[in-house]
């Protein structure tokens, strides 16, 4: 019986990402076909670039990963992914804008003292879980003494050192070539570098998360893990709340996996519970110290966790962002109703009508899995006046997007023809089946799908891979 739900759950769990895979890939090709301006260059100069730059990933990923000395492989991964994404943010000199500029600006009022400003925001009061960003802009800010540059360097750094995880991940998964192969089109991936000068929460969140994802597959003492495991979906998740997508896979992989030794199953459980409680517990700590400071009257938790239930049902917006739903909030507040009461309202309407609401799903997965990379908007901010470099941008962003995601869909298909079973990989697809069911229910934009970005280019690594019984005679193991 346990081993039949171990294969079963495998099964689930694969054929479950291919589906949801394929129509990615599907809904990408005819967004290919039907987005017009993809095709419609401006000047030769446009087609030139971007056949140069497919031209460099393409030699890249024939020769740097040649080289034979791991350490000397490493470092240049690392330089290239810092020269370009430092070229970036001297080109680009993005400002901060929309939840980005709340934030820099809550930042700037903590570094100046003025506390007032933190507890009279509307902002800071309902969504006080921000605030942890915030203070890590601050402390920035008090290092740098307000330089936004020195800022955007921290995240040229953070960013450099994603292809590192990716490279160390996929390695533990498929070897050394095939990491090289897929951590180098990370690096060169344009949207990753356009990213780099926007002040997201997202940069530093991702690597404390994949970090975190590589250890719980590593070879690290089971006791130094755990501990270490913690600390970063803690810390991770202070920075930006998505941590409890990682914890739940956590536990679904640890059960499953090990669902044919119950003694391994009851160690998995007891060693999750071990993490649940430093994150619980760094979560508890970092908010007495925001409260006990006179910064904020609330610990860092999300005051109206309906929010996001409420736009990411609205049929209307497609499951975006809802000036009318917060209207319609206040409204009701004005008129005595609490805002639970209003959300519910709201919520059951809208699950009232399943055709309606499945429909809305639909869209939903187009618009965060399919559309263009909205990200980008936010790195060319007004002050920017690149139209021509955001037309290059936008079409090598969609043509780089399209082939990781054939890369990853072939990846998966091969995972299958291994027939290795409930393996270390599933726990990268069981954390994306996860984050993408969530974001049907929740509120979505296209460039939430930068948390998964990460887990398409490791699992596209199984692409070129050998069968794992010729694994162990490759030369680069």
């Amino acid at each position: 019986m346990t081993k039949f739900l171990n294969k079963l759950s495998s099964n689930v769990v694969i054929y479950l990402s291919l589906i949801f895979t394929i129509g990615m890939v599907i809904l990408n090709g005819i967004g290919l076909i039907s987005f017009t301006n993809l095709f419609s260059f401006n000047s030769v100069y446009e087609i030139i670039g971007i056949i140069l730059f497919l031209a460099l990933m393409f030699l890249l990923t024939m020769y740097l990963p040649k080289i034979k000395d791991n350490k000397n492989f490493l470092i240049i991964l690392f330089i290239v992914a810092f020269i370009l994404r430092l070229i970036w943010i001297i080109w680009i000199p993005t400002e901060p804008t929309s939840d980005f500029k709340v934030m820099y600006d809550g930042a700037t009022e903590i570094v100046n003292g003025n506390y007032n400003a933190i507890l009279d925001s509307f902002y800071f009061n309902v969504w006080a879980y921000q605030l942890g960003f915030t203070g890590y802009l601050a402390l920035l800010i008090k290092i740098f003494n307000g330089s936004l540059f020195m800022i955007k360097l921290v995240n040229v750094l953070i960013t450099s050192c994603i292809p590192i995880v990716i490279y160390f991940s996929a390695k533990k998964l498929c070897g050394e070539k095939p990491a090289r192969i897929v951590s180098i089109l990370y690096a060169l991936y344009i949207g990753s570098i356009a990213n780099t000068s926007v002040l997201t929460n997202q940069h530093l969140a991702t690597l404390l998360f994949f970090i975190a994802i590589y250890l719980i597959i590593s070879d690290v003492n089971r006791i130094y893990k755990w501990l270490l495991i913690g600390l970063l979906i803690g810390f991770g998740d202070i920075i930006r709340p998505e941590g409890s997508i990682i914890l739940i896979a956590l536990l679904l992989f640890g059960v499953f996996k090990n669902i044919t030794n119950l003694k391994e199953v009851a160690k998995s459980i007891l060693e999750f519970v071990g993490i649940l409680v430093i994150v619980v517990m760094i979560s508890k700590i970092v908010s007495f110290g925001f409260v006990n400071s006179g910064i904020s009257n609330y610990p860092l938790e999300n005051r109206d966790p309906l929010w996001k239930f409420t736009c990411g049902l609205n049929p209307e917006t497609k499951g975006t962002y809802s000036d009318a739903d917060l209207v319609y909030l206040h409204n009701a507040e004005v008129s005595g109703k609490s805002r639970n009461e209003a959300h519910m309202e709201l919520i059951k309407e809208r699950l009232s009508n399943p055709p309606q609401l499945i429909t809305t799903m639909e869209y939903k997965y187009v618009t965060m899995w399919a559309v263009n990379d909205t990200s980008l908007q936010f790195a060319f901010t007004d002050n920017v006046d690149k139209p021509e470099v955001y037309d290059f941008t936008l079409k090598l962003e969609k043509i780089q997007y399209i082939l990781i995601i054939v890369l990853f869909m072939i990846g998966i298909i091969n995972i299958i023809k291994r027939k290795e079973g409930f393996t270390n990989n599933h726990i990268y697809l069981i954390i994306l089946l996860g984050y993408l069911l969530a974001h049907l229910l929740i509120e979505i934009q296209p460039r939430y799908r930068y948390f998964g970005l990460p887990i398409f280019f490791i699992i596209a690594a199984y692409c070129f891979s050998k069968p794992s019984r010729e694994l162990r005679f490759s030369r680069y193991n």
